[in-house]
């Protein structure tokens, strides 16, 4: 179970590296903007109407602005010394959670609960603004308290994540998260990944049209282990267009964790 619980910290006195870089950008034109209306009041000789604002008035704007430009270099400079994605400055170990709008920037407050009896048996405080690597810890923080061999974790698909749920089954732990759907073929009314039957003795994949897609490499992608299965038989098939909005051949990719559990 997890909660946001609302740090001190406003989301105004929080900043994000892209945050910084897109004030420090906006600060920068409007100091060019300034600049530039100081240059044209000094070519200015005898205006026949006063200007807006005087060279007094735009060089103290100017300073400013100056002034904020390096307060905001300075967080940009902390962040990326100490690789943070994110600074607070109030609470220093609180994070901004996107999707929390009633706690914007928060804590991540993790509890695991026992199934029986319904009482807390592990919690822990966070500032990781997502689940995906808390499963695997708190279950078996659960289980060190409860004195047990094994047990059954079950958590929402906010947790899905493979290498979680291969730590939780090297642990003795089952887990039962939830797996979001992460194609976007299925909103676009083609085949979705449930469409395509895992084979564990061929490590093969039968399609929706029965040919088998055989696996050919592997990668990383957004610290997902991705597996690829293809077959030539696309080239000529009907329902290609259906199935996949690759042109050049079809291939099915698919997470470690979607394979093992197919």
């Amino acid at each position: 179970m997890i909660s946001k619980f609302k740090a001190v910290n406003s989301s105004k006195r929080n900043f994000t590296q892209s945050k910084v870089k897109q004030y420090l950008q906006e600060l920068e034109q409007r100091i060019e903007a300034y600049l530039k209306e100081l240059d044209e009041l000094d070519q200015i000789e005898a205006p026949v109407v006063p200007p807006q604002r005087s060279a007094g008035q735009l060089q103290a704007k100017i300073e400013r602005l100056k002034t904020r430009q390096v307060r905001y270099q300075g967080y940009l400079k902390r962040m990326e010394e100490s690789g943070a994605s994110q600074l607070s400055l109030t609470d220093p170990d609180s994070r901004s959670m996107p999707k929390s709008p009633k706690a914007p920037v928060a804590y991540n407050v993790q509890t695991a609960v026992d199934s029986k009896h319904h009482l807390i048996v592990a919690q822990d405080v966070t500032n990781d603004i997502t689940d995906r690597n808390q499963v695997s810890r708190m279950a078996l923080e659960a289980k060190e308290t409860l004195g047990v061999e094994q047990i059954k974790a079950v958590a929402d698909m906010g947790y899905a994540h493979g290498k979680e749920l291969k730590a939780c089954l090297e642990a003795g732990i089952e887990p039962y998260v939830a797996r979001p759907d992460t194609s976007a073929n299925a909103r676009l009314g083609l085949c979705g990944k449930e469409r395509f039957v895992y084979e564990p003795q061929t490590d093969t994949y039968t399609c929706p049209a029965g040919e088998t897609l055989t696996f050919r490499f592997d990668t990383v992608e957004q610290e997902r282990h991705i597996r690829y299965y293809k077959t030539a038989a696309c080239r000529g098939c009907l329902l290609k267009e259906k199935c996949t909005r690759n042109k050049a051949a079809c291939r099915c990719a698919l997470s470690e964790i979607e394979v093992r559990r197919k």
